[in-house]
């Protein structure tokens, strides 16, 4: 099986109720759920020089996830923080990936050469990674990007050339608007475009061809990580397990992956967290976060 690499994000959820922090990320995800899946997989990407950064690379080793090319970057890493209300997750929170904002992504020849090394790259809107995309192209066989619920007509634009596989997060949409918006991505150039839909499944686009996906939706305890999941085992599946291109995918093999990827997004949506590795957070001002900050503003303006 060849190698599959995350390029990009990674954070820690902090659960407010539960008062737990566990890894995360999308591009983080991805290389996660392509070892669980059977894959050869690395990150590339900063960790922050804090407790957050600091847990994530403890587990990426951990894992077995190669990151021999990450680099630590002063500042705060990524975070959000999640609340549960009604039965649904809901971000309290965030930073915006943190210190990751600033960084310039400025890639040598050796990280070039390293992301060579691996079949199928991933990542994503929140890896402040735009401008480095067409020389990671050049260097990747199959290039993945989450737009997640970004996918303005211009934005569409401006990264669909780049990219094989493209993923959008759809739940809010009619079929009839996803279909649409998965039209428009590959007349910009994608070759096989994914709308993600929550429990209402996955429509897939393919040489002029809709595929529809359900969900499973059966035993689930956390939502977080579902999204990246569905993409890891699909990219997994159809371009290392069956060895294929964006391409020359076989008709058959295109609802093959799909069925696979949706089992194994359901197996996740089992776990705490995106993937588990919880640890207790220790000091609630972490956990509940923005509610604090506004708290300790508030008595410095009374002072």
């Amino acid at each position: 099986m060849d190698k599959l690499l995350g390029i990009g994000d990674n954070v820690v959820d902090v659960f407010v109720e539960r008062g737990k922090m566990y890894p995360g990320g999308n591009a983080l995800n991805v290389s996660v759920y392509g070892k669980m899946l059977g894959a050869e997989t690395g990150y590339f990407g900063y960790f922050g020089n804090d407790r957050y950064g600091t847990l994530n690379r403890r587990v990426l080793g951990e894992v077995g996830v190669d990151c021999s090319r990450c680099r630590i970057m002063e500042g705060e890493s990524g975070y959000t923080r999640v609340k549960v209300e009604n039965g649904e997750r809901v971000i309290a929170s965030a930073n915006q990936g943190g210190a990751l904002k600033r960084q310039n992504w400025d890639l040598g020849p050796e990280d070039l050469a390293y992301i060579k090394d691996y079949k199928v790259v991933y990542s994503g809107l929140n890896s402040y990674i735009e401008p480095r995309l067409k020389q990671i192209r050049e260097s990747a066989a199959v290039l993945a990007y989450d737009f997640s619920n970004r996918f303005t007509e211009q934005y569409l634009q401006e990264i669909c050339p780049s990219c094989d596989v493209a993923c959008i997060s759809a739940g809010h949409l009619s079929r009839e608007d996803t279909c649409r918006i998965l039209h428009k991505m590959a007349d910009f150039g994608t070759v096989l475009a994914v709308g993600t839909r929550g429990k209402d499944g996955i429509i897939l686009y393919w040489r002029g061809r809709f595929y529809d996906g359900k969900a499973e939706t059966a035993s689930i305890k956390d939502t977080m990580g579902a999204g990246d999941a569905y993409l890891a085992a699909l990219l997994t599946d159809l371009f290392l397990r069956k060895g294929h291109l964006p391409k020359d995918c076989l008709d058959d093999a295109i609802p093959e992956a799909m069925a696979y990827a949706a089992a194994f997004a359901a197996e996740i949506c089992g776990l705490e967290g995106a993937f588990g590795y919880g640890e207790n957070v220790g000091d609630p001002k972490e956990a509940h976060g923005g509610k604090y900050e506004r708290l300790l503003r508030r008595q410095e303006q009374n002072k």
